[in-house]
């Protein structure tokens, strides 16, 4: 399985940020309003991994449907 940077970096804040708010007793509005886009990212960066790794296990004849033919 492949980690993106972005991942590694997004977990990185998710933790720090969940680990103070409970040891530190934060405030619910700061919390969530950070906490939720890092998580969308996360989610997203997940998703896109995803479809990097069904394209590059396309079958060879998947792959050669949609390439041009040079008539020359």
């Amino acid at each position: 399985m492949e980690v993106a940077p972005i991942q590694t970096w997004a977990v990185s804040l998710l933790f720090t940020m969940i680990v103070a708010f409970f040891l530190l007793g934060g405030d619910y509005s700061s919390f969530f309003l950070l906490v939720c886009p890092i998580s969308a990212l996360l989610f997203r960066a997940d998703q896109l991994l995803d479809a990097k790794e069904i394209a590059y296990n396309k079958s060879p004849a998947e792959s050669n449907l949609h390439k041009s033919v040079n008539p020359m």
